[in-house]
């Protein structure tokens, strides 16, 4: 059965830990740049289920990939574009908001992504597709083959998530009906 953890014990989870570990993990995303002229599917929400690496080094991944291509990596890592890694290579904190990401790498999708509207109708990804902003490969992979997949996923996005032999299922606001501590007579 799942631990049911909210967001902020989940960042504590993963500040405190050492390591890279596989992860499975099912997440709820908005699609970026879906703002073209005449697009009927806006507020479109992504479901996936992944499976990958969090506590991973990028560098390293990119030096182990081009070796098993049998060549040397030379190319140069880019500082990432809005967010600092923190030290045990787990979250990615956003540099203006000081939002906080699950940096994964990605090994595969367990499950074709389903797309569904906000009146919770499901849509074919073919029909997104006009409208969803063109793929772009990273410069400082362009000697490699097999590309490493990453993607950040904002903490609130995360649904659920395996690792560890344990299973968490992430809560994002406190219930209404929280029971609290009885007032303790001084």
């Amino acid at each position: 059965m799942a631990k049911i953890i909210t967001t902020a014990d989940f960042a504590k989870l993963l500040q405190n830990r050492k390591g890279a570990t596989f992860i499975t993990a099912e997440t709820v995303t908005a699609p970026t740049n879906m703002g073209k002229v005449g697009n009927p599917y806006m507020g479109v929400k992504k479901l996936s289920v992944i499976n990958g690496t969090i506590g991973y080094s990028y560098d390293n991944a990119l030096v182990n990939r081009a070796a098993k291509e049998g060549i040397i990596f030379t190319g140069n890592v880019k500082p990432h574009a809005w967010g600092d890694m923190s030290e045990n290579h787990h979250l990615r904190v956003n540099r203006k908001t000081g939002e906080m990401y699950l940096s994964v790498m990605v090994k595969k999708c367990l499950v074709a992504p389903r797309y569904i509207m906000p009146d919770g109708s499901e849509i074919a990804a073919d029909l997104l597709k006009p409208f969803m902003p063109a793929k772009y490969e990273s410069s400082t992979q362009e000697c490699l083959d097999e590309k490493i997949v990453v993607r950040d996923y904002k903490l609130a996005s995360i649904v659920s998530i395996r690792m560890d032999g344990e299973a968490y299922t992430v809560i994002h606001t406190v219930p209404a009906k929280v029971a609290t501590p009885a007032a303790v007579p001084a």
